[in-house]
């Protein structure tokens, strides 16, 4: 499998979910504790720690989705370079009477739509899709 030499920076990228989720909900309840424990008191010194504190969590939920995009980019490029990189290694062990019968055309438009990034499928897209899933590695042999 492709993805697992990379399986460390995947569990890393995994593990900002739960961390972004939970810092985005210290929002809402950092707001409150603003409103009921602090405005409606008229505790000034209070709100602006919990001010300070809500501050910290922006910053703080700014980094973990700039991490969560790096870890996801860098993980995803990995394991697509590695699929290519397995991909023309199995191309070159091929024997050439297999090139005398496959047309260069289809074989460079099979081998480039296999190993593509896509994105979400939609019915525009649909083509590139059947393409990409039609076309495997077992397809060479």
């Amino acid at each position: 499998m492709a993805a697992r030499p990379h399986a460390r920076v995947i569990l890393a990228s995994g593990l900002t979910f739960p961390l972004v989720a939970a810092v985005e909900l210290l929002q809402p309840y950092l707001l409150k504790v603003a409103i009921d424990d602090h405005i409606l008191k008229g505790d000034w010194p209070g709100l602006t720690r919990v001010v300070a504190a809500l501050l910290a969590a922006l910053l703080a939920l700014y980094g973990l989705r700039a991490a969560e995009d790096y870890l996801m980019t860098l993980s995803g490029q990995r394991v697509i370079h590695d699929l290519r990189a397995s991909l023309f290694a199995h191309l070159l062990r091929l024997e050439a009477a297999f090139f005398d019968r496959t047309p260069v055309g289809r074989l460079m438009t099979a081998c480039s739509t296999t190993s593509r990034p896509s994105a979400t499928p939609s019915p525009r897209d649909s083509s590139r899709w059947s393409a990409t899933w039609s076309c495997s590695p077992a397809w060479w042999a």
